[in-house]
């Protein structure tokens, strides 16, 4: 299935199929193949599963694999166990401003005789060094976290992990990777069962409005 020749790199994988005006469908139908071969994968010593998304359109793999994970889950009849939480983009490059610290500082001193202030003393030490400070504002090796929404815990946790592996990228040479780690503790809002009643309901009603405004 994947070795079709018909495939190009802009199209890589067979599309998804939602709902139409004649078939309704709570989750696309996707055709053997959708999504690619599978990544590589390792389970961690916590029981998580590690994929490697490495040269991989993630957007297209998330989208066109995520039916096959729910309805693997909803065969359970009892909850729908959300098996993606989240993961870690490392290696891209951002555009480094190209901006002369002299131009705004020009612009600065234009926009204050146009508003007749003049700057004090403080006010010229900070446009000498608006240079420095860009320099070291922005950087041009960058890592994203991605993280599901749905599980309230998944941004603060994968936040800390792609922490603890930028901690120990920079350690020294022969350091033991085991003596350094930056734990994050959570503190679930305990809820009774009529506030979490009450934030559904809440929740769902506005879901509806954005629905039925954008129909």
């Amino acid at each position: 299935m994947l070795g079709n020749p018909e495939w190009t790199d802009i199209g890589p994988y067979p599309s998804c199929q939602c709902s139409t005006p004649n078939k309704l469908t709570m989750l696309p139908v996707c055709p053997e193949g959708a999504g690619g071969l599978p990544p590589p994968q390792r389970i961690q010593s916590t029981g998580d599963v590690l994929m490697d998304l490495t040269g991989m359109n993630i957007s297209d793999y998330l989208v066109k694999t995520y039916p096959n994970f729910i309805r693997t889950s909803l065969k359970s009849k009892y909850w729908v166990n959300e098996q993606r939480y989240g993961g870690i983009s490392v290696g891209g490059l951002l555009p480094v401003l190209d901006v002369d610290p002299k131009t705004i500082q020009n612009a600065a001193a234009q926009l204050g005789r146009l508003l007749n202030v003049t700057g004090g003393r403080y006010s010229k030490l900070t446009l000498q060094e608006f240079g420095t400070f860009l320099r070291y504002m922005e950087t041009e090796n960058n890592i994203k976290v991605w993280f599901n929404n749905k599980g309230w815990h998944t941004i603060v946790a994968f936040m800390n992990v792609a922490n603890n592996a930028i901690l120990q990228a920079n350690l020294p040479p022969g350091a033991d990777l085991n003596e350094y780690g930056i734990t994050a503790i959570n503190h679930p809002l305990n809820l009774t069962k009529e506030q979490l009643s009450e934030v559904t309901v809440l929740t769902t009603s506005v879901d509806a409005v954005v629905a039925i405004q954008y129909v």
